[in-house]
């Protein structure tokens, strides 16, 4: 069991990373979070942005809609919802579990200590 938690931990994280590989720096910032998703500025991820990136869907970039192409490959399609979906709910929490990659890694963080309990549980003294 201990080794399932850390193998959840260990894929949330990788997720987060490829997800994050993916996206375009939108905000100039030196780094690809979910700030780069926050289309209307709002400060969080949510059904605003995706409804936002989802009404460009099949258009080119262009000056007025290129916060809408998520991973800055010239073009607005699925993917780039793909993308957005991934960072719904940040800015919300500091632990940001409402992602999926999120969930994983909070879920492999329980079920590690879970199981570290166990083993101390059962130690024969």
């Amino acid at each position: 069991m201990l080794l399932i938690g850390l193998a959840m931990v260990a894929a949330g994280y990788a997720m987060e990373q490829y997800y994050k590989a993916n996206i375009a720096d939108k905000n100039g910032d030196g780094v690809k979070d979910w700030k780069d998703i926050d289309i209307n500025g709002d400060g969080r991820v949510d059904m605003r942005d995706i409804v936002l990136i989802t009404s460009k869907v099949g258009q080119p970039t262009t000056a007025d809609n290129w916060k809408s192409d998520i991973n800055g490959d010239g073009f607005i399609d699925e993917t780039d919802c793909n993308l957005a979906a991934q960072f719904f709910g940040q800015g919300l929490s500091v632990l940001n579990i409402y992602t999926n990659q999120g969930k994983v890694f909070l879920s492999g963080i329980v079920v590690t200590v879970l199981a570290l309990i166990g083993i101390v549980a059962t130690r024969k003294h």
